[in-house]
């Protein structure tokens, strides 16, 4: 059993300054940010518990997830995109205002797609961090000048909140190009 602990910054759409606003007000929603690491010759956990810090929220949240018992396999599927090989290798955890979140599998250089989602929910408020304790989450990552920003953008354009985030993200995802038509074995 692998437990991998990432700790991503995700802003509500990813994106920053006039890009967050044009997105907010349109209500054209997705994910973007957050980050990782190369993982060739790393074992595929079966779990994953990742902390994220919700700027909109101003809220740490922990996601705890089991893993599909065949992520390994799908890892390892090899499409033919254009002439070109390419797989889903990347584990995307994203997370939305009021704590939803998804972890999909995503392709790589090519734009596999669409991503497969693999789990969502609502994330746990994390409560017990003792750093969290002594230096209020907010301070820790500058919120202030987050709420400064884009408090008045959220007031006027309120974004969904919790699992109303599902049927946003599942429509996102069913308007993503087909290219894992032409598996290789």
């Amino acid at each position: 059993m692998g437990v991998n602990r990432f700790m991503p910054t995700v802003w509500p759409g990813g994106g920053a300054g006039g890009l967050l606003a044009d997105r907010i007000k349109g209500q054209r929603y997705y994910w973007a940010g957050g980050g990782g690491l190369p993982t060739d010759g790393v074992p595929v956990p079966d779990k994953a518990v990742v902390e994220m810090v919700s700027f909109h929220d101003r809220k740490r949240y922990r996601i705890k997830v089991d893993l599909p018992a065949d992520l390994e396999q799908q890892m390892r599927q090899v499409y033919s995109v254009e002439g070109r090989y390419d797989r889903r290798r990347w584990l995307y955890f994203g997370l939305a205002p009021g704590g939803y979140f998804e972890v999909v599998l995503t392709g790589g250089g090519l734009q596999l797609s669409p991503d497969l989602l693999l789990s969502r929910g609502i994330a746990a408020e994390v409560t017990d961090d003792w750093y969290d304790k002594k230096v209020p989450v907010a301070r820790q990552y500058g919120m202030d000048d987050f709420d400064k920003e884009y408090g008045e953008l959220f007031k006027q354009h309120p974004v969904p909140l919790g699992m109303d985030w599902a049927p946003i993200m599942d429509d996102y995802r069913a308007k993503q190009p087909r290219t894992d038509i032409e598996p290789v074995d």
